[in-house]
């Protein structure tokens, strides 16, 4: 699998089950229209994708994770709504994409997250992260505020009262503290964030893949539900898998004390 096209800024290597989107826009890694659209592609691409069992998420860049907008688009933003509107839309169609993702979602992340990298960090299932990586909203002190879902997911994920200290005040904060806050999931030393993340992602590969895609989506659905209706929601998924082969194996192995053997779709 490759790139949307040869001179994109956005690649994709699938090893195994494994698929590697790695972004490359120098010198930051800033969330430009050429990287919000290709990697909109680029994950749409993996979703239509049976092989590609578990996506992550990666940075070529020693500067930045991602950064939020291209510093020449936001100056041109600033007094232009219709370029402002054009590209919240297209941040919007990349963030709607990463949603949809029914394989696991994961980052490794190497180089600082900030803003918009944040952002696209908080909208994946597992964070692998290196020491002494920085994290945080800065934009209040642009005379903005987090515009692709910051609010809402930070908020969701820590609390409204971290959520509100960490925003209002655009604190910048390390690796250790984002593990604290769940979110960042595994911290790892530094170089080891890529092959750390790979390993987790060819684990989640080896497990049946509709079982692992439906926990994905009861818990994100959810999460937004009244709790008798998540309740619901978890009984009608855990009903559903029982009249799976998958089920039916992993049950049997358990029995048997062996090993299952499941097989991939």
């Amino acid at each position: 699998m490759t790139a949307p096209t040869p001179s994109s800024p956005v690649s994709v290597a699938l090893t195994g089950a494994v698929a590697t989107v790695t972004i490359d826009n120098p010198p930051v890694n800033a969330l430009s229209e050429r990287v919000l659209t290709d990697l909109t592609a680029a994950v749409a691409a993996l979703e239509r994708d049976p092989a590609a069992r578990v996506v992550v998420l990666h940075s070529a860049s020693p500067r930045a994770f991602l950064a939020g907008a291209d510093i020449s688009e936001l100056r041109a933003m600033l007094t232009s709504p219709q370029l402002l509107a054009e590209h919240t839309g297209l941040t919007r169609d990349l963030f709607a994409t990463l949603g949809a993702l029914r394989a696991p979602l994961l980052a490794a992340v190497s180089s600082p997250a900030m803003g918009g990298g944040l952002e696209v960090l908080l909208a994946c299932d597992v964070v692998v992260a290196e020491e002494g990586v920085s994290f945080g909203f800065p934009e209040v002190r642009l005379g903005l505020i987090p515009g692709a879902g910051g609010t809402q997911r930070l908020a969701r994920r820590v609390g409204v009262a971290r959520a509100s200290d960490l925003i209002m005040r655009a604190q910048i904060f390390d690796t250790r503290r984002a593990s604290e806050l769940g979110i960042v999931n595994e911290v790892v030393a530094r170089g080891e964030a890529l092959d750390a993340a790979r390993r987790l992602g060819a684990e989640l590969a080896e497990l049946p893949a509709r079982a692992v895609q439906e926990a994905k989506r009861v818990i994100h659905e959810g999460a937004e539900l009244p709790l008798s209706e998540g309740l619901e929601l978890e009984r009608y998924a855990f009903r559903a898998l029982f009249g799976t082969n998958d089920a039916a194996e992993g049950v049997a192995a358990f029995l048997e004390k062996r090993k299952a053997r499941f097989v991939r779709d």
